[in-house]
């Protein structure tokens, strides 16, 4: 709510100091630091419960797949709305996927909130970049190099935009 509504200053201070205190919360109580994992759920005072499948680190709420995308999409929506800096995807396309182009744009942001900065291929930086389209077309040449290159795209905020876009 900080950095996408329309409220006052002083609103938006405390919607800023509210997702700071709640990842705070997370950082302090929902990261088991013993066991290297996350604690699917925490009391209000931040004691875990472990009780029945909440203390099984294997079941499907709690598994890496969970954790790490609550984990990309924390630092996704932060990087867009909260210290809006820019930020990278990285992408290794299947050598055999005959798919042609991808779709860079991470999921539930809103529209209008980023573009794309900077593309960068194999070590090869491209010049025709539209910043308003995420969905990045592969060349013949681009295709052929499949999980041996990197595709690495940067986004940044739209707010953080020069004036010509």
């Amino acid at each position: 709510m900080h950095g996408c509504s329309n409220e006052s200053e002083e609103q938006k201070q405390e919607y800023l100091r509210l997702a700071q205190e709640t990842a705070a919360f997370w950082n302090l109580f929902f990261l088991d630091q013993d066991s290297k994992g996350i604690f699917f759920r925490v009391t209000e005072s931040g004691m875990p419960v472990t009780e029945g499948n909440y203390g099984n680190k294997g079941g499907h709420a709690i598994s890496g797949y969970h954790a790490f995308e609550l984990n990309y999409l924390a630092h996704i929506y932060i990087s867009s709305y909260v210290t809006k800096q820019p930020f990278c995807l990285y992408f290794k396309p299947n050598k055999n996927c005959r798919q042609r182009s991808i779709n860079v744009l991470p999921d539930f942001v809103r529209p209008n909130s980023l573009y794309v900065s900077r593309i960068n291929i194999d070590g090869s930086e491209r010049d025709d970049i539209d910043p308003d389209n995420f969905r990045i077309t592969l060349s013949e040449k681009e295709l052929q190099l499949g999980s041996e290159a990197e595709i690495v795209v940067e986004l940044k905020p739209l707010s953080e935009c020069s004036e010509g876009l």
